[in-house]
């Protein structure tokens, strides 16, 4: 996936061109997974989670970052002082006018390691004073890909915030693609997820919330299950 232009309106949006192909049940417990975690959007979170660590300052040499009134700009193809590589770039907008709306858009920006490679493709747009999340990341780790093309709208009472991300999908590059609907809700000690990936089969998902960060699912149709206690 290519991110395309740095204009704001982007291919996103409450929809995806993601094709339900993928077939859940000839996939393993590892890559179901890894699509589970993407259609939380946990792929975009861990995007920017990894661009803000290498604008922390502490090696001003790698990346480069350059700023203006609206626009910071951080190129990689570096080595950093601790060894690893940071590859890519990335560009980071927030426009006037639109109060807290960040766009991010990172060109397979990432790092190498002695033994493992992570890339990350794609855009993130926060909007909506943060209650939207519109964003289409692939990543890239050690050569298997998967794409996370998720639009999450949020909304919080009291303590709570709950996250729709129906119109979503999540692909395993070069295999297949999977239409995500369903909510996640996290409060101040739990996090809770309900939501079905729908490809050939469909995979249902349970995040029953507590700290051990059990991930319940099972393919419909067959007995590939995992449960987690209650």
């Amino acid at each position: 996936m290519v991110a395309g232009a740095i204009g704001l309106a982007s291919c996103g949006g409450h929809g995806t061109d993601i094709e339900p192909t993928l077939v859940f049940a000839e996939r393993s417990d590892d890559e179901i997974t890894r699509l589970i975690i993407a259609a939380t959007g946990e792929e975009q979170t861990a995007a920017l989670s990894f661009l803000a660590l290498q604008m922390d300052g502490r090696d001003p040499g790698c990346p480069v970052v350059a700023e203006t009134s609206d626009t910071i700009t951080v190129t990689g193809d570096c080595t950093r002082v601790d060894g690893a590589q940071i590859v890519g770039s990335a560009i980071i907008r927030r426009p006037s006018g639109e109060g807290l709306r960040t766009y991010h858009e990172l060109r397979r920006f990432g790092y190498v390691g002695a033994s493992s490679r992570t890339t990350y493709d794609g855009f993130v747009d926060r909007r909506d004073d943060l209650r939207t999340w519109d964003g289409d990341v692939t990543v890239d780790e050690d050569g298997v890909a998967v794409r996370a093309d998720i639009y999450s709208r949020c909304e919080t009472s009291g303590e709570r915030t709950t996250c729709s991300h129906d119109g979503s999908g999540v692909e395993l590059v070069g295999v297949g693609g999977a239409h995500v609907s369903g909510t996640t809700t996290v409060g101040l000690t739990a996090y809770y997820a309900d939501y079905v990936l729908r490809g050939v089969d469909r995979l249902v998902v349970t995040l029953p919330g507590g700290p051990n960060g059990c991930i319940g699912w099972n393919i419909e149709g067959t007995d590939r299950h995992h449960d987690c206690p209650r």
